[in-house]
């Protein structure tokens, strides 16, 4: 799988979201969308137990090594929770913003 270059996608892909997000600073009318990245991977990776085959990945004991799939509960119960919390409060945020545009327009 690779696992070595994870970091490395990571790092390309946070650029190129970075690149979408000074385009749209600087042109907002330029049809770009605003989009938000939840990182899982900084926390994962502190859970080689989560793995399937465990034992920090190295295999169960009858010969299987599965690094890509976790057993639950565990670190697929957490990106859940996660990705509730940042919906919520980026639905908070719109709706503080809306109020405060509507206040503005209201003076």
């Amino acid at each position: 799988y690779s696992w070595n270059n994870f970091a490395g996608y990571n790092d390309f892909v946070d650029r190129k979201i970075e690149d979408r997000k000074s385009i749209l600073r600087a042109n907002p009318n330029s049809g770009f969308k605003d989009i938000e990245i939840l990182d899982v991977f900084p926390m994962t990776v502190l859970r080689p137990d989560g793995h399937a085959s465990s034992m920090d990945c190295g295999g169960d004991g009858c010969g299987r090594k599965d690094c890509l799939h976790y057993s639950l509960p565990g670190p697929p119960d957490w990106w859940t929770h996660l990705m509730y919390s940042q919906l919520k409060d980026m639905a908070e945020l719109e709706k503080r913003e809306k109020k405060e545009d509507a206040d503005t327009k209201a003076r």
